[in-house]
């Protein structure tokens, strides 16, 4: 019998399945032959098949599974530093903004982080509030 997600044996036959380590799993594939089926969950980085280490704070791999690899990890929104690293904040009344697509992501610059609205400060910089009689909508 075919093991379940986030499950695999080594060998045929009647033998139990065992579970994938914490913070992997199999993608939702069934009838895993090995160890190596098991990959980071989103968040997280780590060999395929070993125990995953979850992202350093205020970053994330941005996927429905994770990567072997620490660099997959980037700032989440409103934080900017390299990929791997320990993202930082923007400063105050400012963020890093939203795709496109409608998701909001970090960056490996500081100019990334942009005023927010009612704020004025050349990107990266420190907003403050605009002056009288003026405004601004968005970022």
């Amino acid at each position: 019998m075919p093991c379940a997600a986030d499950m695999y044996k080594t060998v045929t036959g009647e033998f139990v399945c065992e579970p994938c380590s914490a913070n992997s799993n199999t993608a939702s594939t069934t009838g895993s032959t090995a160890v190596t089926a098991c990959v980071a969950n989103a968040g997280f980085y780590g060999v395929n098949g070993g125990t995953p280490i979850a992202c350093p704070a205020n970053s994330g791999t941005g996927t429905a599974t994770g990567s072997t690899a620490l660099t997959a990890c980037v700032a989440n929104a409103g934080f900017y530093g390299a990929n791997g690293g320990t993202p930082i904040a923007c400063p105050a009344n400012s963020g890093t903004g939203t795709t496109t697509a409608g998701s909001a992501t970090g960056s490996t610059a500081s100019t990334a982080c942009v005023a927010a609205a009612g704020y004025t400060s050349p990107n990266g910089g420190n907003p403050t509030p605009c002056g009288t009689g003026t405004y601004k909508a968005a970022i």
